[in-house]
């Protein structure tokens, strides 16, 4: 078996980005006690870390919790399971011990079926059967609502230009997504040149293709569970809403360029995470996203990104869907 600092290596790993909010409960009781309605199997639907959140479901990596009525359990993450030596509530906190030494403790949410454990800053959320998650993941945001309009499986459409300080490029996206299958066509305008590429991804495979003369080449392969199910992610403006759709963490300012009043939600930089700005317009329209430079030191000075959305919708052209019509290299 594992040990439960192995398991938060791992999820480090699995996890890229959270949103960390704190929460009190409702119960509180006497130090030391085990309460029977605590004694449950809890499954994990989020975890967070340094301010942020990512549900368990983008991570692609699984938890279960069982307290028992005498204070013992068990924890598993993924196939590795350790026992729980004892679990304990004083107060609203409950804290959980496990077989090697290591504790975790957090807030005991009973009346929505919800538990919080800290190990070591990384917050694990932990729900019964038919627990109410939605408090913790469903903020009512600008952003959360561009997020949750968007279904990748029913099929998605996103068309967006992008410009990056650095080699002062400009590049047009036209994304569209439908159950297990991504096509991102890219259109690279820089220094006067032009050229377009596509990215097409489906079973496990990522092709690299040449959409004006239909050829294309086998680029690499993914594991499908590394996608968490949500191939959409691998488009980078997706993955920007994805990852900030669960902060609160944020300060509103109204802004106006070429005359244009726009509410911008600033979400402020973390250890992994750089700036990020989201502009709406009058109507509560996503336009404009602006990324600052990356927080992790590089070689070069890569500066800010600059998406301007043209579209958000679920105009699915499934002809690009298919390139059975390519030339394939593999």
């Amino acid at each position: 078996m594992k040990t439960g600092k192995t398991w938060l290596s791992l999820l480090l790993v699995t996890a890229l980005v959270f949103s960390l909010c704190a929460f009190g409960g409702a119960a509180a009781y006497a130090d030391g006690e085990h309460p029977a309605e605590a004694a449950q199997t809890y499954n994990m639907f989020a975890m967070g870390y340094a301010g942020q959140i990512i549900e368990t479901a983008q991570m692609g990596a699984t938890s279960v919790l069982t307290l028992n009525a005498d204070g013992s359990g068990t924890m598993s993450m993924d196939a590795d399971l350790m026992e729980v030596t004892a679990w304990t509530v004083s107060g609203n906190t409950l804290t959980v011990t496990l077989a090697d030494g290591s504790a975790g403790a957090g807030a005991l949410h009973l009346d929505k079926g919800v538990i919080e454990l800290d190990f070591g800053g990384y917050i694990f959320y932990y729900g019964r059967e038919g627990a109410d998650t939605a408090f913790f993941l469903s903020p009512d945001t600008r952003l959360h609502a561009v997020y949750d309009s968007i279904d990748p499986a029913a099929g998605a459409h996103l068309k967006y230009a992008l410009h990056t300080d650095y080699l002062n490029a400009d590049s047009l996206y036209d994304v569209h997504t439908k159950g297990d299958v991504f096509y991102s066509a890219d259109t690279v305008q820089v220094n006067g040149y032009e050229s377009t590429s596509a990215t097409f991804y489906q079973d496990g495979k990522v092709y690299s293709l040449k959409p004006a003369d239909r050829t294309g080449m086998l680029a690499t392969t993914v594991d499908p569970s590394m996608l968490a199910g949500n191939i959409l992610a691998m488009d980078t403006l997706y993955s920007a809403i994805l990852s900030h759709a669960l902060r609160t963490d944020y300060t509103t300012e109204t802004r106006e360029e070429d005359g244009v009043t726009y509410t911008v939600d600033c979400y402020p930089a973390t250890a992994y995470q750089a700036e990020g700005a989201f502009f709406f317009d009058g109507e509560g329209k996503l336009v404009r996203y602006v990324e600052g430079p990356p927080v992790i030191e590089t070689t070069i000075d890569i500066g800010e990104s600059v998406y301007t959305i043209e579209s958000i919708d679920t105009a699915v052209d499934e002809s690009l869907l298919d390139i059975s019509g390519y030339q394939i290299t593999q």
